[in-house]
């Protein structure tokens, strides 16, 4: 990773071919904009204005072709990245970065609500195609919901593509910075609040939880951030960071509320402190 940071910072054409790369590469598509946010997270803006014009170009392409996220993704990404070298605070880039996906949640809902039917019914016939039983359930998941998972995976693959540029930075100019930065990832009350404050939309206007619920992420990435970060105090290994992902994998109606309400409570009495 690290020769591969070096060689991506090595000059702005190493940036764009990169950006080319991950852009049709399929599975990593989601991190077309990560050599963008590396140049501009450690040169500034204009540095990453280059290769973020073509990841925005292989995003358009993308579009075109039907997938819709990709743009998302790579704006997301590029606002987090922004806010990050303004701010140099996660909470505030993390909450821009949802923020950023919600606005495109809420897009599709509106101006890009006959590319969203296209996508769903595209959706559905993909599903019609495969194992009568397991399409039966599938295709009984509603607009709404897929919605909701497409602005889920756009704010997830933004968060991860911004942890990745960070990380692989650090790697060459500040090693262990971003393990430290993220063992100590916890929200401020107020910033808890802007979390929470959107939910209460949903009551006002029901078609808003698709783009409301993705302000818990923030909450979500600071419970887990308590949890390593406490293991790391502590050097307990890996074993229990292992049973908490298993968790959020096998029971995460069970274990994902109890990180909310944990990191809503480190927000207010900072638990690493505590047991410092």
């Amino acid at each position: 990773m690290t020769r591969l940071a070096q060689w991506i910072m090595a000059s702005p054409f190493n940036a764009v071919l990169a950006t080319l790369l991950l852009g049709f590469s399929g599975i990593f598509g989601w991190a077309v904009a990560v050599p963008a946010t590396m140049a501009g997270l450690r040169h500034g803006l204009r540095a990453g204005v280059l290769p973020l014009a073509v990841a925005l170009a292989v995003a358009a392409l993308h579009w075109s072709q039907g997938d819709l996220t990709l743009m998302g993704t790579v704006v997301a990404t590029w606002c987090g990245g922004w806010a990050l070298g303004a701010s140099r605070s996660w909470p505030v880039t993390l909450l821009i970065t949802v923020g950023t996906s919600a606005i495109f949640v809420v897009f599709m809902q509106t101006v890009g609500s006959s590319q969203l039917v296209k996508l769903f019914e595209q959706y559905q016939q993909v599903i019609g195609s495969l194992n009568p039983d397991d399409a039966v359930a599938l295709k009984g998941i509603p607009q709404a919901l897929f919605l909701q998972l497409m602005g889920i995976w756009v704010a997830m693959s933004a968060v991860i593509a911004l942890f990745v540029a960070r990380s692989m930075q650090a790697r060459l100019y500040n090693p262990g910075g971003f393990r430290q930065e993220f063992h100590g990832l916890r929200m401020i009350p107020s910033l808890s609040a802007l979390c929470v404050a959107p939910l209460l939309l949903i009551q006002l206007w029901p078609d808003a939880e698709a783009a409301a619920g993705l302000f818990l992420i923030p909450l979500l990435l600071a419970g887990i951030a308590l949890v390593h970060g406490i293991i790391g105090r502590k050097k307990l290994g890996s074993a229990p960071l292992v049973v908490m992902y298993l968790g959020l994998v096998l029971i995460a109606p069970v274990v994902t509320p109890v990180l909310l309400l944990v990191a809503l409570a480190d927000s207010f009495f900072d638990f690493r402190n505590r047991m410092a």
